[in-house]
């Protein structure tokens, strides 16, 4: 399932939209799934510092390029 959304993020004209559909995505399973809706938000968090870790930040005045 990874792999076909990374294949589906490759084929949108930019990656932001894609990203932004994702998260949607899993927002609304998490909400519509109240049992898992905690564990999710928790997965959210940890997910989101791991990015915030792995990255490099962009200097200020850089330009996004897709």
């Amino acid at each position: 399932m990874a792999h076909r959304l990374v294949e589906i993020v490759s084929e949108q004209r930019t990656h932001r939209v894609a990203l932004e559909a994702l998260i949607s995505a899993y927002v609304s399973v998490a909400v519509c799934h109240p049992c898992c809706a905690r564990s999710a938000a928790a997965t959210a968090r940890q997910v989101a510092d791991l990015i915030e870790n792995t990255t490099t930040p962009m200097t200020a005045g850089a330009t996004h390029i897709h």
